[in-house]
């Protein structure tokens, strides 16, 4: 999909989003909290 879990980092799962922009694949990570519905 467009998110992708790699690891869990202290129980906090880490998302890598692939974006395109000006025709560039960016990695972003991101975290996100288990209380967060991302």
């Amino acid at each position: 999909p467009f998110r992708d879990a790699i690891e869990q980092d202290r129980g906090v799962p880490v998302y890598t989003i692939h974006a395109e922009v000006e025709g560039r694949s960016l990695d972003v990570f991101v975290q996100v909290t288990q209380d967060s519905s991302f």
